[in-house]
C-alpha cells in the first residue's frame, strides 16, 4: 500500500488497479478545520471504481486537551483509470474556501 502525505502534493502516481492507497494528513479538529474529500475526479473510469474504505482521525501521542492528530484514509481503486482526488480543509459551516489543499493524481493501470 502506497502511503501519501503532504510533501506529496500536486504528484501524480501510477498504481495497479486493485490498488490502496493510504493518505495521512495532519490537523487539528479542535480548531473547527477537518480534511474531506468532498470530490474525487476519474477519468475512462466509472465513478464507483474507487471507494474510501477507512476515513479515521488518530491523536498524537500523548493525548491532551486541544492536541492535533492526523486523518488517515484509505482509498481503494478498482477499475483502470485517471483519479483526480482533491482533500480539502476547511470549516463544514463556512461558506470560505479552504485554508488548505492536497491533490494527488492516481493513474490506475
Amino acid at each position: 500500500m502506497k502511503l501519501l502525505q503532504k510533501s506529496d502534493n500536486g504528484k501524480t502516481f501510477d498504481i495497479s488497479k486493485g490498488s490502496r492507497i493510504e493518505v495521512r494528513l495532519k490537523g487539528n479538529p479542535t480548531t473547527g478545520y477537518r480534511w474531506n474529500l468532498p470530490a474525487i475526479r476519474s477519468k475512462g473510469a466509472p465513478p464507483d471504481s474507487v471507494s474510501i474504505l477507512i476515513d479515521q482521525y488518530i491523536l498524537d501521542k500523548p493525548v491532551l486537551v486541544g492536541s492535533g492528530g492526523v486523518r488517515k484514509y484509505i482509498i481503494e481503486f478498482t477499475e483502470r483509470g485517471i483519479f483526480d482526488l482533491m482533500f480539502q480543509l476547511k470549516r463544514a459551516w463556512e461558506k470560505k474556501p479552504p485554508i488548505e489543499t492536497f491533490n494527488v493524481v492516481m493513474r490506475v493501470q
